[in-house]
């Protein structure tokens, strides 16, 4: 997979091993990897067993590790590390840690990355769905919505630089 993933982990080691195995299984050729720091002695354990999960890279792929030594908060330290993601990179594909995404949505946002890229009027693609019921009255795998959902998404550089924390 050519679209870069950012996954952004903190302290929960068991919900970060199901959304690396995932990631794992889309074997992106580039991987950010983007944490906060303890908040105090209680998270430090868990927040080095939640690193350790994402410390075996098994496929071909470039790594960042953007790993804060002091807990920043989770707006700071989210919007941070996409921020310093997108030095890098042109695109990217966005997940936290306890967000499990199916096994198409790699694809499906690899895909409208690259159909939306130069539409200023889109800003992300979200693969979280909420109408997934009236499924039959849309006639496209996607629909355009003015609420953005972050439960699994993608954007472009471009569209982050207007973000305002």
């Amino acid at each position: 997979m050519e679209t870069p993933v950012i996954l952004i982990l903190f302290r929960r080691p068991e919900t970060t091993r199901q959304v690396f195995e995932a990631i794992r299984q889309a074997r992106p050729r580039h991987l950010c990897l983007v944490a906060d720091g303890p908040r105090g002695p209680q998270d430090q354990a868990p927040c080095e067993a939640a690193r350790a999960v994402v410390a075996d890279i098994d496929w071909p792929c470039e790594v960042i590790h953007d790993f804060a030594d002091t807990n920043l908060g989770v707006a700071k330290r989210v919007s941070s590390g996409i921020t310093a993601a997108f030095e890098h990179y042109e695109q990217a594909i966005i997940l936290e840690d306890d967000t499990l995404p199916c096994p198409f949505f790699f694809e499906f946002c690899e895909n409208l990355l690259r159909h939306w890229r130069d539409q200023d009027c889109v800003q992300h693609i979200s693969g979280t769905n909420f109408i997934h019921r009236r499924k039959a009255d849309i006639p496209h795998s996607y629909y355009l919505n003015h609420h953005p959902a972050i439960w699994g998404w993608a954007t472009w550089r471009r569209a982050w630089q207007h973000y305002d924390l």
